[in-house]
């Protein structure tokens, strides 16, 4: 190997590395370790994606090379191409400039990771640490969670609980968050991490694993349980009926069947008031949706339904084009129709992408999601490898679950998790093809 070969390697290597880096980082949250430079925020999450682009354009600019481009999923890097020129672009009608820049930045690091993990990533062994890093980072996390709610006490000072009462301010306290800003980026969190859980228990040939997903299990649902997230409990509950219907055989669904009965009735008997309160919670949060009160009652579900309402409009105004990059909030602060209290977020991610970047974009966001799922499952039919089986399992049920998850928090644009599960999908998709498995 040559001194250039040589330097390309340890180039790829280092860079390697730190997108394993960037994975722990993505699904810890944003809110860990960041700190305010002016307007904007850097996290470990942004710093990294940072490192990347300067190790790259560093290697390109002393002519060492880079990584050996096989990129099989081009129309997936061309939308997010396309959609980042059109952001940059509505700065020409974005009423909020600083807004608007805020959300390139945020599209431009997401999309980065999409390209990192699809040029670095080649090799089986990539995507099984990929996995691994995921599931296991969730430990430590749910620990938080529980320290947060047996303590009260949370990583991050939130100032809008200086206006509730004390005994509110004691119990909001009590919903574990861990290293997010808010209960529903960490149940979305949650939510998009169970599939993995599944199909390590499903795949993995380690008896351990009947001890340590069995528990990790539970510890993650009681905890999404506590966040009070309806979205979230829908979305595994999608997730799960996704994978129970298209990935077990009809033998295996028998099993399932006795062993959940089995479970339950044993934590009926040895914890029955936990069974009780939580069936009654999840019942009640879930009843919820189908009570909205009046129509001219601002509750929790109105208020979403209004925010819809003003995204309309928003679109309306702006003939189809979006309101600009990043400027939901500005117009819901500035000329909303219909009131949704102090919320400005558009609290759905499919209805901030319409009225921030207008129909087109949409359609191509869409065409983007299906073909992702779409196009997985078609090269998950054709794996035999256990572990690339186990990888792409939990990707097409995450992604599943993505549907609804994804309107529970007040933005995903800044969700790592988000940006993470699409990384690894197409990075998976991209290496299954340049393995000679083209799809037709």
């Amino acid at each position: 190997m040559d001194t250039a070969s040589s330097r390309t390697a340890a180039d790829i290597k280092i860079s390697k590395t730190i997108l394993y880096a960037v994975i722990v980082a993505g699904v810890t949250g944003s809110a860990l370790l960041s700190f305010k430079i002016g307007p904007f925020t850097l996290s470990p999450f942004r710093f990294l994606v940072l490192c990347l682009w300067l190790l790259f354009l560093g290697g390109i600019l002393l002519k060492r090379g880079g990584p050996g481009f096989h990129i099989k999923v081009k129309p997936y890097i061309g939308f997010l191409l396309i959609w980042l020129l059109y952001a940059i672009l509505s700065l020409a009608w974005a009423a909020s400039k600083i807004d608007a820049v805020k959300s390139i930045i945020l599209l431009f690091i997401g999309s980065s990771v999409i390209f990192f993990v699809i040029a670095y990533f080649t090799e089986q062994k990539d995507f099984k640490r990929f996995y691994y890093l995921w599931l296991l980072t969730l430990i430590p996390i749910i620990g938080l969670g529980f320290w947060n709610q047996i303590t009260g006490h949370q990583l991050f000072h939130y100032a809008y609980l200086a206006k509730l009462p004390g005994a509110e301010v004691a119990r909001l306290m009590h919903i574990p968050r861990a290293t997010f800003y808010h209960e529903n980026d960490y149940a979305t969190y949650i939510a998009l991490s169970v599939p993995f859980i599944f199909t390590y228990m499903k795949y993995n040939g380690c008896k351990l694993k009947w001890i340590f997903g069995p528990a990790l299990l539970l510890s993650a649902l009681y905890q999404l349980l506590l966040t009070n997230s309806r979205a979230n409990y829908l979305a595994v509950m999608l997730g799960m009926a996704f994978w129970f219907l298209f990935f077990l055989k009809s033998r295996d669904k028998l099993k399932l069947i006795a062993v959940a009965a089995l479970a339950a009735l044993l934590l009926v008997i040895i914890v029955p008031g936990f069974m009780h309160s939580g069936l009654e919670r999840t019942q009640a949060q879930l009843t919820s949706f189908f009570h909205h009160g009046k129509s001219d009652e601002v509750t929790s579900d109105n208020i979403r339904i209004n925010l819809i309402k003003n995204a309309a409009v928003f679109l309306a105004r702006s003939h189809g084009l979006g309101v600009g990059a990043g400027n939901f909030e500005y117009h819901m602060r500035h000329s909303r129709v219909y009131d949704t209290l102090w919320i400005t977020n558009a609290h759905n991610w499919w209805i901030e992408i319409l009225a921030c970047y207008g129909i087109f974009i949409f359609i191509g966001y869409l065409l983007f999601y299906g073909g992702s799922v779409l196009y997985l499952y078609r090269a998950y039919r054709e794996l035999t490898d256990e572990s690339e089986k186990m990888i792409g399992e939990a990707l097409l049920v995450s992604l599943v679950t993505f549907i609804l998850a994804s309107t529970s928090p007040s933005s995903i644009m800044d969700f790592g998790p988000q940006w993470l599960l699409f990384a690894f999908a197409l990075g998976f998709l991209n290496y299954y093809r340049t393995k000679g498995r083209e799809l037709d």
